[in-house]
């Protein structure tokens, strides 16, 4: 069997719960996900630097970005 990679996981879960929900908080994602939420700070700010998600910059709540 093949091992399956965590933090791919991990970011499929996040993307699908900001697609699931339009806007999410770092709050609200570790609340539907179950991660830490240093370990969403991390993921969400890869996905922000490859533009899979985007941050407002006036409540730092995540959106799904223009990738």
């Amino acid at each position: 069997m093949t091992k399956l990679n965590r933090s791919v996981e991990r970011s499929m879960k996040i993307l699908e719960v900001v697609v699931g929900n339009g806007v999410c908080s770092l709050a609200f994602l570790a609340d539907q996900t179950g991660l830490p939420k240093p370990t969403i700070l991390r993921i969400c700010a890869t996905l922000v630097g490859q533009r899979w998600l985007s941050q407002s910059r006036s409540d730092s709540r995540y959106r799904i970005g223009s990738r």
